[in-house]
């Protein structure tokens, strides 16, 4: 099935790798703040510098989870050891924490809102690298979640959802916060990643075993590293 680019949340990702800017030293407190080994309230002038900076960040991660499809194109063309090219990793682990990061800011300056809208969009990104038909994304996208549920469960306490009829424009909504708890409850949405990224493993390691008896390629020139982590 062929899907345009606008419907692609893949080609929003794609977009996000060069629009996010980051210094070394920024790029290492977002680690430290997602990881929560640093303290929000200590280094808020510093995250609204970054948060201020990557606005277009966050607005084209938040328009990737309203795109109906996540494609990302993955062919397993023999020698699939060989031709096999995964998605940055590595960016996308730094933009997940650019995500987690800008939820513990917008919670710490009472923006609840927006908070739970960023790790709804941090969710979707781990659900979408989790979809990757290889073990090594799907490790990428349940470490993306967890991540996600990570700062959701700290965030709980001290969350300010709307009343009934409510006006509060700082608060998450009752359907933000239903919807997000069908999210993580449900055990379909993983459970299918990890059948995809099994069955593409699986069709990759068969397809080595093939090419090397065929004499297509040799055992010395796999590299399984780049592959499954």
């Amino acid at each position: 099935e062929d899907i345009s680019d606008d419907q692609n949340a893949v080609t929003l990702f794609v977009e996000v790798e060069t629009k996010l800017q980051l210094t070394p030293e920024q790029e290492q407190l977002i680690d430290d703040i997602a990881m929560n080994t640093k303290d929000v309230d200590a280094h808020s002038a510093e995250l609204a510098t970054i948060v201020s900076a990557n606005q277009e960040v966050r607005t084209l991660m938040h328009d990737a989870r309203s795109r109906p499809k996540v494609e990302w194109g993955t062919r397993f063309r023999t020698p699939a050891i060989m031709n096999l090219v995964l998605p940055p990793l590595g960016r996308y682990r730094i933009v997940s924490k650019f995500l987690a990061s800008s939820a513990a800011y917008d919670a710490h300056r009472g923006e609840h809102g927006l908070a739970l809208c960023a790790l709804e969009d941090l969710v979707f990104q781990g659900d979408a690298v989790n979809s990757h038909p290889t073990l090594i994304m799907n490790l990428v996208g349940m470490a993306i979640v967890s991540m996600a549920t990570n700062r959701i469960e700290s965030l709980a306490p001290s969350l300010m959802v709307e009343n009934q009829g409510g006006q509060c424009t700082h608060c998450v909504t009752r359907n933000q916060v239903e919807a997000l708890i069908r999210r993580l409850i449900d055990p379909e949405t993983p459970r299918a990643a990890l059948l995809g990224a099994m069955r593409g493993e699986r069709m990759l390691v068969y397809d080595i075993h093939r090419s090397t008896l065929e004499g297509s390629i040799s055992p010395r020139s796999i590299t399984f590293g780049g592959i499954t982590g």
